[in-house]
């Protein structure tokens, strides 16, 4: 993307369909390896949802923020970009569903942390 802005080099869809499916393939894998960590040493009970207060707590929320961006990427730059999709079909959709549920769920863990550790 910088390539393109700054310097004016085209790139074409098909390479934007790969890059970010590369992309957010390794964000699953490591995201999940990470989450089955997590929860195997008990984190979310822990740092989440129990009594330990810890502002690194804070860091649960960027995978989630982080999938949701690339996933956008993969959906408006790979599919519709190259025009596997039409933007605001029904597929379009559909798949903008586990986006927007992916969000909510950043979000209320956001909310959670932030009426535990931020106490005004």
């Amino acid at each position: 993307m910088g390539l393109h802005h700054n310097f004016n080099v085209h790139i074409h869809p098909t390479q934007h369909l790969v890059l970010f499916t590369v992309i957010v393939s390794l964000q699953l894998f490591f995201g999940l390896l990470g989450y089955m960590v997590m929860r195997h040493i008990n984190y979310f009970k822990k740092f989440i949802d129990g009594k330990i207060e810890s502002v690194t707590a804070y860091a649960a929320i960027c995978p989630g923020v982080a999938l949701f961006v690339m996933l956008n990427f993969l959906l408006n730059k790979g599919f519709v970009g190259t025009g596997l999709i039409y933007k605001l079909s029904a597929v379009y959709l559909f798949l903008y569903i586990p986006l927007i549920y992916l969000q909510i769920k950043t979000i209320v863990v956001l909310f959670r942390l932030n009426r535990k550790l931020i106490k005004i």
